[in-house]
């Protein structure tokens, strides 16, 4: 036989044999049972709410010996994002490689999973509009019954709350709930206002007790419900400086 007929064979012989070795790897890809084990670590670790879907795809040689990536598909409405997971190569270890959240979704977090708009009871659109017929009427009435002192600072704290701490700070620093206590800490105010027409030094006082209050009341709450906040993109202390700090 000559030397072409010789790498003729081996050539033919390598490529059977890698044919014969790729169904073995697909269907380790595509095992049900390693699949439905990621989807149930998945859902369980993270607290993903049972009207997401969770989808397995096809396990990839990864960067870190001993892991395959996984990519993960969590989709709701229409809405899908990609996260991937590493796996170890006996099937039985599953670790996140990367933060992940739907932003802005707060179906992903699990203190408002249930709540009409991530359920899809209402719309966005529609809440707002609710929402602001509510403050508006809110405001107006104790304007006119009470007196507009009260009026003016009931519109400046929902105001505060909604554009200065929902807005604007949080999803933007771990110093939301420091600023943005504020909100919570002006309804004695507006009570003293309701009652006596006027703003003076005790109403001040109970608002900076409340002020001060809120975010250590607020941090160790929060330290609970860490992986929550992380999930959902919300940079509260634990989530950004870790727990020891945050005590």
């Amino acid at each position: 036989m000559s030397r072409t007929h010789c790498l003729a064979v081996l050539l033919a012989l390598c490529l059977a044999a890698g044919c014969k070795a790729q169904p073995a790897s697909t269907a380790q890809n595509n095992d049900p049972a390693t699949n439905r084990r990621i989807e149930v670590q998945v859902r369980s670790r993270y607290n993903v709410p049972p009207d997401y879907t969770v989808s397995v795809g096809a396990r990839k040689p990864s960067d870190i010996a001993g892991y395959d990536s996984v990519p993960v598909t969590l989709g709701r409405g229409g809405r899908n994002t990609v996260v991937d997971f590493l796996l170890s190569k006996d099937g039985k270890t599953l670790a996140k490689l990367q933060t992940f959240s739907l932003v802005d979704d707060p179906a992903l977090h699990i203190s408002t999973a249930n709540r009409p708009i991530p359920r899809g009871r209402i719309t966005p659109p529609e809440a707002a509009a609710f929402g602001m017929t509510l403050a508006f009427f809110s405001v107006v009435t104790l304007g006119i019954l009470v007196n507009w002192i009260a009026g003016a600072l009931l519109a400046f704290t929902i105001f505060f709350y909604v554009v200065i701490y929902t807005i604007a700070l949080k999803r933007r620093t771990a110093q939301n709930i420091v600023i943005g206590g504020a909100a919570g800490a002006l309804p004695p105010v507006v009570a003293w206002a309701a009652a006596t027409g006027s703003v003076s030094v005790e109403p001040l006082l109970l608002f900076l007790i409340i002020f001060f209050w809120t975010p250590p009341h607020f941090w160790a709450l929060a330290l609970f419900r860490s992986d929550d906040y992380a999930r959902a993109g919300v940079p509260m202390l634990p989530v950004v400086s870790g727990p020891d700090a945050t005590r």
